[in-house]
């Protein structure tokens, strides 16, 4: 009986809400491993975040973030689309997608980004220029 009454204790236990895992936390342990250099380390807490709840915006677009600096703008670019799907109005999703856009010279689909983005957050002036020049476009 009292093997029994230990094992539901412990059940109990385990299962209280300050032993539940959430995306948050994984994000915050990602962030950190990012800020140390070591993206493969936080796309795998990012990863985590994301299988705990995949509709977590901030997660899939950490995730991008440390594709970016891997130079893995493809993956980037997927996470970053995800992370808007999840919260349409999201701009530094679309200014990183767009920043990315840029790097792989899709110049239609950067200014896109740009375009919906600007009402909401004030794109980089530098990064607007380079985009200009390199799309022989103003807008």
């Amino acid at each position: 009986m009292k093997k029994i009454l230990c094992l539901l204790l412990l059940v109990v236990f385990l299962a209280s809400p300050c032993f539940a895992v959430n995306s948050e936390d994984f994000v915050a342990k990602g962030i950190e491993w990012g800020k140390k250099g070591e993206f493969d380390k936080a796309i795998a807490e990012f990863n985590k975040a994301i299988e705990v709840n995949p509709n977590d915006p901030l997660a899939f677009y950490n995730r991008g973030s440390a594709y970016d600096c891997k130079r893995d703008y493809d993956k980037a670019i997927s996470d970053y689309s995800k992370a808007i799907e999840l919260n349409p109005k999201f701009a530094t999703a679309y200014n990183s997608r767009a920043i990315d856009y840029y790097y792989k010279k899709d110049y239609d689909k950067a200014w896109e980004d740009v375009h919906t983005a600007e009402p909401m957050f004030k794109i980089h002036p530098e990064f607007l220029k380079m985009l200009r020049k390199a799309s022989g476009r103003e807008k």
